[in-house]
């Protein structure tokens, strides 16, 4: 079955690569953008800095998307998990405030303090390393770059699905103020606003805030209360310093409250088997026991969540003349805290009475960049990331027995060094060649206690992982707005720990090498936009996440991370941007994805015996997806301007687990949005008219199979239908 897959699949890919090609080779030529003084399509020049430097993203041999502020206001984006509904092919979902990003079948499904993500987060060019961060709402934001396969030169570790980086508005020379307002139901109550200019002479300022607050999605029937809520505040200030014509100073501060309570849904993985609780407790109720079709729970302990993330950076950019020397220098903390029910029911068995994460980052990062316009462009540079993270889980078990897990201390101490440099052959051709070294220690310890039979276990872990990341490319330029490129790329996973579980040992690195061609294109004198990347992808020393018996003890299980087997991804991206008429624009963004496990056998559901999981398809990866938006803009006499906006994904089925069990997993689904918007002749003011998941799809975010004697499955959903209205201001 796998090998006809893999035919099949080359097959597409042969087709695709026909066609896209003898559409771009065909389409009359138009002049250079910069050239071009007549031009009335609506493709422009998007400017990132996905290279570390300033680039226009149709030189960049790579696959990226770039969402600019506009695009994001239209689309509503308010936080990490509306991504996945610009970018096809990425999975992303949110667990109990935790953002489980996955990209080309790449991510992590570990959920313990200190897991290493596959698919890192930026913001502002400062890796953010905890999943409780990454999952913070977004809010004045200048732009969104999704950069697509390893990234183990130039970002290094948990890169190797790919990376987002997230770019929020700087200081502005005008001075410029601003603010929404939005209502909607489930009482949604959002406010947002900014407050930009000059404060002194060489000193500008940007202050920025959002808050969120509405009702849960969920109804506990226990009490009656609603989860599921938001009760969220953001804010972030930014101070730019101008010292001369070569040196600038940025500080930028944050913070972000959230006490909003996240909660999962449980059903049984057999219909026919109840829960252990269920078993054991008389009138235990699981009100989604055979299928989670409902937004209800039925939970009798004490709830309650925190989630409180701040950080400081410190970016210095000093103009050599040659180059330029850029020091980032930040400082994070995240801490969090949660208590919630862990038998789902009505039952007094079991529940967290307490589970504090507190993780602090130090990063410091310098890059020299060398100035455009010679015949190489370079970029030379040094990363070291230092990580305290302390957690401890106080469990009160069936019976009234007490546990406490803790991991008071993983700590992790990573330095990389690193070049990147592209040398111009000649007027048609590029060749970009980068390498990383990275280096990176990590130690644990852990104890678990067990007061009322006097168990104390400790444990103490350290390892050492290296890597050596190189990336070759050639870009040929066809001809203006038309180019055509061919990578080679490695990336580089962090090995870890299983915490709290006094394994002995870790788990190793995995690696990924990518190999990709793509086309780069802006036709029909720039009404037209068409880039499409071929990629495969060797996937090695998979951390795969699995459940497993306990030795000795019968009908007791846990979940583990182990190295095993390889994988081959292979897949196509298109992206397409289109205005055929003025007013009209056309965007889709699709994605094939055909990432199935190499030979590897694992335990079975009941672990009685083991199947080889060879040509499923890997978790988190569907296997076709794409997104497709329409808009329409229309002049509403003398008073304004109109548009109407139409979105609709569509996504293929989402496995949770390597086995593939249609019980842990997502079916295809689409979902559609609309947007209708509103703006005066002045620019000044804005209403938008908004609804989203329109036909109220009951999507899985996340599903993780827990332990036990017959395996419940947790459920994390995405949002029902919302709709609201939003008015906003700038002045």
């Amino acid at each position: 079955m796998y090998g006809q897959a893999t035919t099949a699949t080359r097959a597409l890919y042969r087709r695709v690569l026909a066609a896209a090609l003898a559409a771009a080779l065909a389409v009359p030529g138009a002049p250079a953008l910069a050239e071009s003084e007549d031009r009335t399509g609506l493709v422009e020049e998007i400017v990132v800095t996905a290279s570390k430097r300033e680039s226009n993203l149709q030189d960049l041999p790579l696959s990226i998307n770039a969402f600019g502020s506009d695009r994001l206001e239209d689309s509503g984006v308010q936080n990490i998990e509306a991504v996945q509904y610009l970018a096809a092919g990425i999975k992303i979902g949110d667990y109990l405030g935790q953002s489980i990003v996955t990209m080309r079948g790449i991510g992590v499904q570990q959920l313990a303090a200190g897991a290493a993500t596959g698919s890192a987060v930026h913001v502002d060019g400062v890796y953010r390393s905890s999943r409780y961060d990454t999952s913070r709402p977004y809010f004045d934001m200048e732009r969104i770059e999704v950069l697509r396969g390893p990234q183990g030169t130039l970002y290094g570790r948990n890169a190797t699905g790919g990376t987002i980086n997230v770019i929020t508005r700087a200081p502005t020379e005008e001075f410029e103020i601003g603010g929404r307002a939005t209502v909607g139901n489930y009482n949604l109550v959002q406010t947002e606003g900014h407050l930009s200019g000059p404060i002194a002479d060489s000193v500008l300022g940007r202050f920025a805030f959002k808050t969120t607050n509405r009702d849960g999605f969920t109804k506990n029937l226990f009490n009656g209360k609603r989860w599921n809520d938001a009760d969220q505040m953001s804010f972030r200030g930014k101070l730019e310093y101008r010292a001369s014509d070569r040196l600038t100073l940025l500080l930028t501060a944050d913070r972000s409250t959230d006490d909003s309570v996240q909660v999962a849904h449980l059903e049984r993985f057999a219909p026919d088997r109840p829960t252990v609780i269920e078993l054991t407790y008389p009138g235990a109720y699981l009100p989604t026991a055979l299928a989670a079709t409902r937004r209800v729970v039925n939970h009798d302990a004490p709830t309650s969540q925190t989630v409180d993330t701040e950080g400081v950076s410190v970016r210095v950019d000093l103009d050599l003349g040659i180059a330029t020397l850029t020091s980032l220098t930040a400082w994070r903390h995240v801490d969090y805290n949660g208590k919630f029910d862990i038998d789902y029911t009505n039952a007094n068995a079991a529940f967290f009475r307490d589970w504090p994460v507190d993780n602090e980052t130090l990063s410091q990062e310098f890059n020299l960049v060398s100035a455009s316009g010679g015949a190489v462009d370079w970029v030379i540079g040094a990363f070291y990331f230092v990580e305290d993270i302390y957690t401890i889980i106080d469990l009160r078990g069936g019976r009234g027995i007490d546990y406490v897990l803790g991991a008071p201390r993983i700590d992790t101490d990573a330095w990389a060094v690193f070049a990147d440099g592209t040398y111009r052959i000649n007027d048609s051709l590029d060749l970009t060649v980068g390498a990383r070294y990275s280096s990176e220690d990590k130690e644990l310890e852990e104890f678990l206690s067990i007061p009322l039979f006097r168990i104390m276990n400790t444990d103490e872990l350290a390892e050492r992982y290296s890597s050596f990341t190189p990336k070759i490319a050639l870009t040929w330029h066809v001809r203006d707005n038309v180019s055509l490129y061919a990578t080679i790329a490695r990336g580089f996973k962090s090995g870890g720990f299983n915490s709290f579980l006094m394994q002995g040992s870790g788990f190793d690195p995995e690696e990924v090498t990518n190999y990709e061609i793509g086309m780069k294109s802006i036709l029909a004198d720039g009404r037209l936009s068409l880039n499409w990347s071929l990629f495969s992808m060797d996937y090695e020393d998979l951390q795969v996440f699995q459940v497993v018996m306990l030795p000795g003890v019968v009908g007791t299980s846990t979940n583990i991370v182990t190295n095993a087997g390889q994988s081959d991804i292979d897949g196509i991206e298109l992206e397409i941007l289109a205005e055929p008429v003025d007013g009209l624009t056309i965007d889709l963004n699709a994605s094939y994805l055909d990432a199935t496990y190499g030979e590897l056998w694992l335990p079975t559901i009941y672990a009685d015996s083991t199947v080889n999981v060879e040509g499923n398809h890997l978790v988190g990866a569907p296997q076709w997806a794409y997104n497709v938006g329409v808009a329409r803009s229309f002049p509403v006499g003398a008073w304004g301007t109109g548009a109407v906006r139409v979105e609709y994904s569509w996504q293929d089925q989402v496995y949770f687990r390597p086995h593939n069990e249609e019980r842990i997993s997502m079916d295809d689904y689409g979902l559609v949005n609309l947007r209708v918007t509103f703006r005066d002749a002045a620019g000044r003011w804005t209403y938008t008219l908004f609804g989203a998941n329109l036909t109220d799809e009951l999507i899985v975010a996340y599903q993780n199979l827990t332990t036990g004697d017959n395996f419940p499955i947790q459920n994390a959903f995405t949002p029902p239908r919302t709709y609201g209205l939003s008015i906003g201001a700038n002045f």
